[in-house]
C-alpha cells in the first residue's frame, strides 16, 4: 500500500474517533441533527472509498432477517433495561432517551433514524468491515464485487470492537453496553447476509426502540 492510501484509509478508520465525542459530548444538545450529520459524512466517505466492495445488492430473505435481527435487538436492549434497573443503573437509558427526543418532535426523529440507521451501516460494517479492514486494495479501484464473501472473521471482530469503543467517550453505560450488543448482532448479519440486511436491521431495530415502543 502506498502513503497516500495508507493515510487515505487512517483517515477514514479515526474519523468515529472525532464525530463521536463532537455529537455524543460537544453538541449533545443538538444530538439528533448532529448525528445525521456525522454519519453521513461517514457513509458518504464509505461510497466514496469503497462502494465496489460493499456488498449492498438485496438478496432473498434479507428483509426477513432484518425483521427477525431487529426484534431480537429491541428483545436484548428490553432486557438490558431491566438489568440497568435492578443493578441502579437505570438513569443512563434515561438520559439517552433525554437527549434524542428533547431536541427535535417525533416526526423528525423517525425520519432521522432512518437516514441515520443507513449511514452507519455503510460506515460500521459496509465500507469498515469489507474495505479498510478487508485485504482488497481497491480504493476507488474498478475490480471489486459486491460479494459477501469478501470479508474476514478478524476484520467483523475489529468492527464490532471499535464500535463499542467509540462509545466509551460518551461515559454512558447504557450507549457502551448497547453498541456492544448491537455492535455484535448487526456485524453478523452483515457478514453472513450483507450490508443491505443489517440496514434493515438497524432501521427497523432504532425505530421499535425510539418510537414505536420506547422503553421510556
Amino acid at each position: 500500500m502506498d502513503l497516500s492510501r495508507f493515510l487515505v484509509r487512517s483517515i477514514y478508520i479515526a474519523l468515529p474517533l472525532l464525530l463521536w465525542p463532537l455529537t455524543f459530548i460537544v453538541f449533545r444538545d443538538r444530538f439528533i441533527y448532529l448525528m445525521a450529520i456525522s454519519t453521513t459524512v461517514l457513509g458518504f466517505f464509505s461510497l466514496a472509498l469503497y462502494r465496489r466492495s460493499i456488498p449492498l445488492t438485496p438478496r432473498s430473505m434479507d428483509l426477513a432477517v432484518g425483521i427477525i435481527g431487529a426484534v431480537a435487538l429491541y428483545v436484548l436492549f428490553y432486557a438490558g433495561d431491566i438489568l440497568l434497573r435492578a443493578i441502579g443503573l437505570d438513569s443512563s437509558v434515561d438520559e439517552v432517551y433525554a437527549m434524542i427526543t428533547e431536541v427535535a418532535d417525533m416526526q423528525t426523529v423517525a425520519l432521522a433514524l432512518i437516514w441515520i440507521g443507513a449511514m452507519e451501516e455503510l460506515y460500521w460494517r459496509g465500507g469498515l468491515l469489507y474495505g479498510a479492514l478487508s485485504s482488497r486494495e481497491n480504493i476507488g479501484g474498478e475490480n471489486g464485487e459486491n460479494l459477501v464473501d469478501d470479508r474476514s472473521s478478524v476484520g467483523a471482530f475489529i468492527a464490532a470492537s471499535y464500535y463499542t469503543l467509540v462509545h466509551l467517550s460518551t461515559m454512558n453505560v447504557a450507549l457502551i453496553a448497547g453498541a456492544l450488543v448491537a455492535g455484535v448482532v448487526l456485524t453478523v448479519i452483515a457478514y453472513y447476509r450483507g450490508v443491505a440486511a443489517s440496514i434493515i436491521a438497524h432501521i427497523i431495530w432504532l425505530e421499535l426502540l425510539i418510537v414505536i415502543l420506547p422503553l421510556r
